[in-house]
């Protein structure tokens, strides 16, 4: 049981295995944008320098009006079954008559797990789809245990053995499952060939090497993880040498994966190397991931008057960065014939609920106390055995961040995680989030929470919405803020699943042709052609992705202290901040991609 779950979170963070029941289904080939060429022409134009994606694209509207791709990077959001501009809120009608309706329902609801149900409910009702996803996501963050469930499935996620599952997550796994059939499909034949040949005399293993070499699709990557990285030690080493050659967070990411797992230590030595030079982001965040601080184990007694064990508890506290996991074995004793009350276990502040047992008639005290010891001895034989997994993945992983980082390995999990904070400018929430495992026969878990970092705006920074431009302190869950997806370029109103008030901190302010932002270092932007970049990063004239063009940056300069506000939005994670329309991301770390503008791939 143990196992299995470790190896599922491995798997997660770096995307190895296939889940059952998820596997990817044969997509219905969506029906090709004629405009691609002209679109993906403009973009390119971006990287080059200033540009007006509206005007440029006008003659491509005229001709394509129903072009997403063009509307969306024109600066046009598709509303029911029209194109609206971004900068066109609409401000009379049902539709307005219906958020009016919203915002006064929401003022009522107070912030407990009740009333965010019940404002989800309505909103169900009414079909504001999603305000009722936006509330639910409140309403299971304040939930009782034995309410997440049916929350977690109304929120689309799903229950993968002890691991729930968000959609994103689900959709993120069938498309790397997807992209690893299609590169076994295309490249397995020829990897398997330049196999044979590494093997072979001086002069065929130089031509293998070439061949090798001259391969630089991306799509490659999964293919030569599968069929060289794991054949011997030379291929290993060959399949280094190939990622190295690729750019983009795949080979980054199949890197850590080689330095952190490869049976050869001279494999793990060279991938190790390799990643120094490699953007952090791209592989750091899944190797942080891995660690955790092995259990901290606490029995708890519950008995009757006459001072019978009716429940013993045995807690395990993992902790990792960013929560606390505790696994939860609990024992009844069967055979008394009353109802107890299970106490809050393990820990006096863990909001659970309380259970009603029946249990027979007869009391056995000694051979019921020694039955609770021996299933408790076998729970800690157990423990004993993923504290020993749990160390030698944190041995593999801290040896990597310790080569690419500099921190000595010895500081632990802690070291490493405060010097990623450090690294990215970010700081974990006040508390960490606890996810509670109950073992009971099957086992049973809550759902895994997002990290949250804050990195955040000064209060009055304009925020782009459906209503037009709103304070950023003004907002608040069930808001519909203008985001844009970074694979596709699609543009959209998302809603706001979280708000966040960021104490005083040093900030950056960035000038604008009209108008300043001020932010923490730490919040990233999007520069045409390069990705994110940090706000303590930019230059004078680094130019920003804007929703209609991009902007140049005149200055950044670091200066004064304010209390900052940030947002999690659903599905893009970005919005656009101040009169200019700055492409931002939202609250959480951003994932890699080889996208140069959004919608616009690499090469």
């Amino acid at each position: 049981m143990f196992r299995q779950t470790r190896i599922v979170v491995i798997a997660a963070v770096f995307g190895l295995i296939s889940l059952p029941g998820l596997a990817a289904t044969p997509k219905k080939p969506e029906k090709p944008d004629s405009a691609r060429a002209s679109v993906e022409k403009v973009l390119r134009v971006e990287i080059a320098g200033r540009v007006d994606r509206r005007e440029q694209l006008t003659g491509t509207l005229k001709a394509l009006p129903e072009s997403s791709l063009a509307r969306w990077q024109a600066g046009f959001v598709r509303t029911a079954s029209t194109w609206q501009s971004y900068d066109a809120a609409s401000t009379s009608g049902a539709d307005h008559d219906s958020r009016r309706d919203y915002s006064s329902r929401r003022e009522q609801a107070g912030k407990t797990f009740q009333d965010q149900l019940d404002l989800a409910g309505w909103c169900r009702k009414r079909g504001l789809v999603d305000q009722e996803q936006a509330h639910l996501s409140a309403a299971l963050a304040l939930a009782p245990q034995d309410e997440q469930p049916s929350l977690l499935a109304r929120l689309g996620w799903q229950r993968v053995g002890t691991q729930w599952l968000s959609r994103e997550q689900i959709l993120e796994w069938q498309r790397g499952n997807r992209a690893a059939a299609v590169a076994l499909k295309k490249w397995s034949s020829k990897l398997d060939r330049i196999a044979e040949r590494l093997s072979g005399a001086k002069r065929q293993r130089e031509a293998a090497l070439a061949e090798l070499f001259a391969i630089t699709d991306r799509s490659v990557v999964p293919a030569i993880e599968l069929v060289l990285a794991g054949h011997d030690e030379p291929c290993a080493q060959a399949a280094i040498d190939a990622f190295r050659r690729i750019e983009g967070p795949e080979s980054s990411l199949a890197l850590a994966k080689q330095a952190s797992f490869s049976e050869w230590p001279e494999v793990r030595k060279s991938a190790s190397t390799v990643l120094k030079s490699r953007n952090f982001e791209e592989f750091v965040p899944g190797l942080i991931s891995l660690l955790a601080l092995p259990a901290q184990k606490e029995v708890r007694f519950v008995r009757d008057a006459a001072g019978v064990p009716l429940l013993q508890s045995y807690v395990l506290a993992v902790e990792t960065q960013d929560q606390f996991r505790v696994q939860v074995f609990h024992v009844v004793n069967e055979q008394i014939d009353i109802v107890v009350e299970r106490v809050r276990r393990g820990r006096p502040d863990l909001p659970l609920p309380t259970e009603r047992v029946a249990v027979g008639p007869a009391m056995q005290r000694i051979d019921d106390v020694r039955l609770i010891s021996d299933r408790l001895y076998a729970h800690e034989r157990q423990q004993d055995v993923v504290d020993d997994r749990i160390n030698a993945v944190n041995a593999q992983v801290s040896h990597v961040l310790e080569a690419v980082s500099g921190v000595d390995a010895s500081g632990g999990p802690r070291a490493f995680w405060n010097w990623w904070s450090d690294q990215s400018d970010t700081q974990l929430s006040d508390k960490k989030a606890v996810v509670i495992v109950s073992e009971q026969e099957a086992t049973l878990a809550t759902y895994t929470p997002v990290v949250l970092y804050v990195s955040c705006f000064t209060a009055g920074t304009p925020v782009w919405t459906e209503s037009g431009l709103e304070p950023i302190e003004k907002l608040c869950v069930g808001d519909r803020v203008l985001a844009k997806d970074i694979e596709t370029g699609e543009l959209a109103y998302k809603v706001v699943l979280q708000t966040t008030v960021r104490p005083p901190k040093e900030l950056t302010t960035l000038r604008f042709a009209e108008e300043s932002i001020v932010c923490t270092g730490g919040h990233r932007f999007w520069g045409s052609g390069s990705g994110w970049i940090k706000a303590r990063d930019l230059k004078a004239q680094t130019m920003l992705h804007t929703v209609t063009g991009n902007a140049p940056v005149w200055t950044a300069k670091q200066g004064e202290t304010a209390e900052t506000y940030n947002l999690v939005v659903a599905d893009f994670h970005t919005y656009f901040v101040g009169k200019t329309g700055v492409l931002c991301q939202d609250l959480l770390i951003p994932h890699g991609t080889n996208t140069v503008v959004p919608g616009l791939l690499r090469n």
